[in-house]
């Protein structure tokens, strides 16, 4: 009986220890690390189009050297924004857009939609599998450009940009039997335009 109480009052005295440590164990939240911002896409600037910020972009001071710039293009009002890199090889340098996984260099985003359109050929292509035809209009195409800050997304400056046919591509890329559009691109208007923003001293 005197060998069961003392087992007993051992294995009270030790939770009791256990107990007084726990207390001694300093209280509140751990400190936690501030993640770090994951890259910017492309993607993270096309709500620049309808004014909405990019956080951790570059703010535009615009007389501070070349001010990259990112393009959207829409082929109408009610259809989504897709960026364009195909102005690259017409662009006076290569600077003047952000270098792939870097975007947050961007400072600038022009968003261009197409308004108006003036058919000016019918291309048909004869596939070489199944000789299926299909054809592409090509157009005289009008724009409507509009520029913003990246970070803030603020309207800085808007034009009208036309866009000339080039003719019947060489090459088009079709997705089934049907009637593909190809506009005319706005390089020269665009360039002339972004010129003073991207580039002042230039």
């Amino acid at each position: 009986m005197l060998k069961r109480v003392l087992i007993t009052g051992g294995t009270f005295l030790a939770l009791s220890v256990i107990a007084c440590g726990a207390g001694s164990l300093p209280l509140g939240p751990s400190p936690t690390e501030t993640p770090t911002p994951r890259p910017l896409y492309s993607f993270d600037f096309e709500g620049a189009c309808v004014g909405q910020g990019v956080g951790h972009a570059k703010p535009y001071y615009p007389d501070d050297g070349v001010n990259k710039v990112i393009i959207f293009v829409r082929d109408s009002e009610n259809d989504p924004y897709v960026e364009r890199t195909t102005f690259v090889d017409t662009f006076p340098s290569e600077e003047w857009l952000p270098v792939f996984e870097q975007y947050e260099a961007a400072e600038l985003v022009a968003c261009l939609t197409v308004t108006k359109r003036e058919l000016v050929e019918r291309c048909e292509y004869t596939s070489d599998n199944d000789n299926t035809v299909s054809y592409v209009e090509t157009y005289n195409s009008t724009y409507e450009v509009v520029l913003h800050e990246a970070t803030t997304g603020k309207e800085v400056d808007r034009a009208e940009l036309y866009g000339p046919s080039d003719g019947c591509p060489s090459f088009w890329l079709f997705t089934g039997d049907e009637t593909d559009v190809s506009d005319g691109e706005p390089a020269a208007d665009l360039i002339e335009f972004l010129q003073p923003y991207v580039e002042p001293n230039g």
